[in-house]
């Protein structure tokens, strides 16, 4: 396991380096478990770059850093609500989406919030399982003309 990584709040300057890592994640990783329209429905390759940074400055994310380069991004909204949660596919099983993890975890313990839930990809799933989470409800959502299949996950925390 590859440790540690630095943690940083988003920059706008940001934006560009979260698409690549979004883009990459859903085209690499979860083309596991979804088709390739799927994911060009998901993460299409045009994108309005505005939009993408109005929903980045909304969020406000904490980016995981591996030097200069930023490895992986994820968010926690005061409802405990994680929206983000996304590592490049070339850091995978070296501890980077736990050290978020671990991150939003301390963050949400901070701020005295009951449980964090996120609405989690197939590929993604089991992940939040091992960190603690368990599948409250299945969904089909429908995004972009394509149906997608993903779960609410909750975690209580103690």
């Amino acid at each position: 396991m590859k440790q540690p990584y630095s943690l940083r709040r988003y920059q706008p300057a940001d934006s560009t380096a979260l698409r690549d890592i979004f883009h990459a994640a859903v085209h690499q990783r979860a083309a596991r478990h979804y088709s390739a329209a799927q994911c060009a429905a998901w993460a299409p390759a045009t994108y309005d770059p505005a939009v993408w940074q109005q929903h980045l400055q909304a969020r406000q994310p904490w980016l995981l850093c591996d030097g200069k380069h930023i490895v992986g991004f994820a968010d926690l909204q005061a409802d405990g609500l994680i929206d983000l949660f996304f590592v490049h596919p070339a850091q995978g099983g070296q501890g980077a989406g736990t050290q978020l993890m671990q991150h939003l975890l301390h963050e949400a313990r901070r701020l005295q919030l009951p449980a964090l839930h996120a609405h989690v990809s197939l590929a993604a799933e089991a992940f939040f399982l091992r960190h603690g989470f368990s599948v409250q409800q299945r969904n089909i959502v429908t995004v972009r003309g394509q149906q997608l299949e993903n779960c609410l996950m909750e975690k209580r925390l103690p």
